[in-house]
């Protein structure tokens, strides 16, 4: 059976107005004779910290104590009615804490019936009074939890259909909880944000033990050991009173300018106790530079470093002399943009990260064939993407959209499609690392990529006939049994048919007899070289030369 009205009336009757727990009917006893104490429960994480910012009078613009939802400025909260009552009498605003009347009248809350979707239900629609029209259709507002209830028996007598509930107030979004707020009065002492002030001397007087801020203790207040002990004016004038006639005092740092080794020349400056600078009749030292004469000398790396946006300028019309050494000279961990000329080799020279790179004198050529699947591609050699140029049947890829390069690996943003042709141009290539013992300074040292060539044909190069017309090749071969042969191919096309696409060779063995026979044609606009050897596992080397139409 359903608590009786009167039963539940004197439940709310003690528990808010004596603040004490029912534990029996009133004619048993009353609120005067309950003894339990039970307050109204109000958790700290709710409590509105910034309340007393909130001001007397509801303002115009939203701030952030307050949020304002007002009318004619098309920010009434149109409101859900909700389902599981009796329709159209309860409506949710979908926020909670609204500011009561208990800090000011103009917080009263405004309601409207208007049509769904109003952005002016002020005018669009008709408003609706708490006192209703004495037709027991009155509305009660829970300013806590944002709900509006018709509490009596009937609603206002209005058309309901394809309209809603629009609500104008205003709510609390300053910080709520006990532990937080934008600033605190404590007697005198006013705490706002990371200030502590007063209009009044402030005075920090702990009975026993010492103040320790930031994990720093302030004590020995009188004559302190430590740099951050506090001093009195006497420990000041007893300290400059000691003073020694070479050093320099500044703020918490003691400079000693001193010869350390009597009459001997040598002069040396000392900050709190660390050696920064000497000087001798020969040179001077700062840190760990040395300057003598017109050297500067380090046991470690010097490091010039201007700022981010600006350059080092040598200002002068001679020349600047670079570091030079033989390729076994090179630096051990050698960092991206080192430069240096290379002795052995008589250039200069770089490093890209991954090897020692400078000029070369001929193009390299890669030529890849897609299957419509593949997106990944061996090179013949380390390199970056900005180093090669890619075609594709001809047409030019751009580095970074169309492809990237980690090292030996070239990656297509799309995988070129079967039989498609695909040339890559190594237009810098890596110095060789070392040279064969003995080696002469103007000695050059033609060593790319090999090919291995077996009994059927392999496609040793290719390029687009409408670049070039023709292209030289000057070949070294190692057969599998050691013989070697040099080769010089002469290759070129008229540009139309395979017939007119030819090749010429002279060879030259050196032992055994001529390993490889060499084929020329068009295939998918490019000119290609074929080579197809008397035995398996044949290597070849290759330079080559193209000439333009």
């Amino acid at each position: 059976m359903t608590i009786s009205v009167n039963q539940q009336v004197d439940f709310l009757w003690k528990k808010i107005g004596f603040g004490v727990a029912k534990t029996d009917v009133p004619s048993i006893k009353d609120a005067t004779n309950e003894s339990i104490i039970s307050s109204p429960f109000i958790p700290g994480h709710k409590i509105w910290a910034d309340a007393i910012l909130v001001p007397p009078v509801k303002p115009a613009v939203t701030s952030a104590v307050v949020h304002i939802h007002a009318q004619n400025t098309n920010s009434a909260l149109e409101c859900t009615m909700d389902i599981t009552s009796t329709p159209y009498r309860t409506w949710f605003t979908g926020f909670q804490d609204w500011i009561p009347i208990e800090f000011g009248s103009t917080y009263q809350v405004k309601v409207f019936l208007a049509p769904t979707g109003s952005s002016t239900p002020e005018t669009t629609g008709i408003q609706l009074y708490a006192a209703g029209t004495n037709n027991d259709d009155e509305w009660y507002f829970d300013y806590e939890a944002g709900v509006l209830n018709f509490i009596g028996t009937t609603l206002p007598a209005q058309t309901w259909i394809g309209k809603k509930i629009f609500v104008c107030g205003a709510r609390y979004v300053g910080i709520k909880g006990m532990s937080q707020s934008a600033s605190s009065l404590i007697g005198n002492i006013t705490i706002s944000g990371d200030t502590i002030s007063s209009i009044n001397d402030l005075y920090i007087a702990p009975a026993t033990g010492n103040i320790n801020i930031s994990g720093a203790t302030i004590q020995n207040a009188a004559y302190p050991t430590m740099p951050t002990d506090v001093a009195t004016s006497q420990y000041v004038i007893d300290e400059i009173l000691a003073l020694h006639p070479n050093t320099i005092y500044q703020g918490d740092s003691i400079l000693r300018m001193s010869d350390p080794t009597g009459n001997a020349g040598v002069l040396t400056l000392h900050m709190d106790g660390s050696l920064v600078w000497s000087v001798t009749g020969a040179g001077t030292t700062l840190g760990d530079i040395t300057i003598n004469g017109d050297t500067i000398s380090s046991m470690n790396d010097i490091h010039i470093a201007p700022a981010a946006d600006k350059v080092i300028i040598a200002d002068y019309s001679t020349a600047l002399g670079m570091p030079a050494g033989t390729s076994a000279e090179r630096p051990p961990a050698p960092q991206l943009g080192f430069t240096r000329y290379n002795t052995s080799l008589g250039s200069l020279e770089w490093y890209n990260g991954t090897d020692w790179a400078g000029p070369q004198s001929s193009i390299t050529s890669q030529v890849l064939t897609g299957d419509g699947v593949a997106t990944n591609f061996n090179l013949t050699q380390s390199t970056h993407q900005n180093n090669i140029l890619v075609t594709i049947q001809g047409v030019t890829q751009v580095p970074g959209v169309s492809y990237t390069v980690a090292g030996s690996v070239i990656t297509f943003n799309e995988a070129p499609v079967m039989n498609e042709k695909v040339e890559i141009r190594f237009i810098s290539q890596s110095v060789t690392p070392t040279l064969p013992i003995g080696q002469l300074t103007d000695t050059a040292v033609i060593d790319p990529p090999p090919h291995i060539v077996n009994m059927n044909n392999v496609v040793l190069d290719s390029f687009p006939i409408a670049s070039y017309r023709a292209a030289k090749y000057v070949l070294s071969i190692v057969a599998a049994d050691g013989n070697a042969q040099m080769a010089e191919i002469l290759m070129t096309h008229n540009g139309t048919t395979q017939a007119l696409c030819q090749v010429t060779s002279t060879d030259m063995t050196a032992g055994g007899t001529t390993v490889l026979t060499y084929v020329a044609q068009i295939a998918l606009g490019s000119c290609e070289l074929l080579a197809i050897s008397t035995t398996p596992l044949t290597t070849v080397k290759m330079q080559k030369t193209y000439f333009v139409l």
